[in-house]
C-alpha cells in the first residue's frame, strides 16, 4: 500500500457507517479511506489537489460545503480564502466516495481545523444542505450554526443583499427573489456594446474648422478614454476632465 494512503481504524470506520445510516438510511458506496499529503493546488473555494507521500495526486472535493463558482460574486475571494488556509500545507483528508467527476469527496483537516467549516465560518462557502444527510448530526449542527452566524454578521458572500447559491448558478437559475447580471429574464435581448460618447464641452478655442477639430464643438475619444480635439497644425489637444 502506498505511503500516505491508509484505511481508517476500525472505530472511525464504524462511526462513519453508523452516521451514514442515521443520516441517509443507506450504505456508503465504498469503505472510507484517508489520504495525507501536501496541498499543491487550489481549483476554487471547495476543491483542492493533494500530493501524498508516494507522489500521487488526489483531486479532492471538500464535503459539506459549496463555494461560489468562478465568475460568480465572491468566487475569487473564496478560492483565495481556501488558499490561505491550506495551500502548501500538510493536510489529512477523510474520504468516503467519489463524485461523478472522479474527485474524492472528503472532510479536510489542517491540524485540528475542519477546513470546510472554516470556509463556512468566513462566509466563503455555503453549507451544502443537499448532501447534509452524509454528515453526522454534530457536523450538520456545526455547519448550520456557522452559516447562520456568518449570515447574521454579513461576512464574506453574505455582504451581498441577495447572494445567489452556486447550485442555482450552475443550473442557470437565479434565486426567485434575486437577480444576477448573468441571468436575464426570458425574452430579454442582450444589447450590443457601444462606446460611450463624450459629453459636449466648451471648446478651448474657436478655429473655423469642422469635424473632430478644435473649435468645432466635437471631440474625439482616445483608446484610453481621453477626450481631445485636433489643432490646425494636426496636434492633439486633450481636454481636462
Amino acid at each position: 500500500m502506498a505511503q500516505g494512503y491508509r484505511p481508517w481504524g476500525l472505530v472511525a470506520r464504524a462511526l462513519l457507517v453508523v452516521a451514514a445510516f442515521l443520516g441517509a438510511g443507506t450504505t456508503p458506496a465504498a469503505e472510507p479511506w484517508v489520504v495525507e499529503g501536501r496541498v499543491v493546488g487550489i481549483s476554487d473555494g471547495d476543491t483542492l489537489t493533494i500530493l501524498d507521500d508516494a507522489k500521487t495526486q488526489h483531486k479532492v472535493r471538500i464535503a459539506g460545503i459549496d463555494a461560489p463558482e468562478k465568475g460568480q460574486a465572491f468566487g475569487t475571494a473564496s478560492k483565495e480564502s481556501l488558499s490561505r488556509l491550506v495551500f502548501n500545507r500538510r493536510v489529512e483528508v477523510r474520504c468516503y466516495k467519489k463524485d461523478r467527476y472522479g474527485r474524492e469527496v472528503c472532510r479536510v483537516y489542517e491540524g485540528l481545523r475542519d477546513v470546510g467549516l472554516e470556509q463556512v465560518r468566513a462566509g466563503m462557502a455555503w453549507h451544502f444542505k443537499e448532501y447534509q444527510h452524509e454528515q453526522s448530526r454534530g457536523e450538520r449542527d456545526s455547519y448550520m450554526a456557522e452559516e447562520q452566524s456568518a449570515r447574521a454578521d454579513r461576512r464574506g458572500l453574505w455582504k451581498d443583499a441577495k447572494p445567489v447559491p452556486p447550485w442555482h448558478w450552475r443550473r442557470g437559475k437565479a434565486d426567485p427573489t434575486a437577480r444576477s447580471e448573468r441571468h436575464s429574464s426570458p425574452g430579454a435581448q442582450i444589447q450590443p456594446f457601444t462606446t460611450p460618447t463624450a459629453p459636449p464641452r466648451s471648446p478651448p478655442d474657436r478655429d473655423p474648422m469642422v469635424g473632430c477639430v478644435c473649435g468645432s464643438g466635437d471631440y474625439c475619444v482616445g483608446p484610453r478614454g481621453g477626450i481631445y480635439c485636433t489643432t490646425s497644425g494636426g496636434n492633439k489637444r486633450y481636454v481636462p476632465r
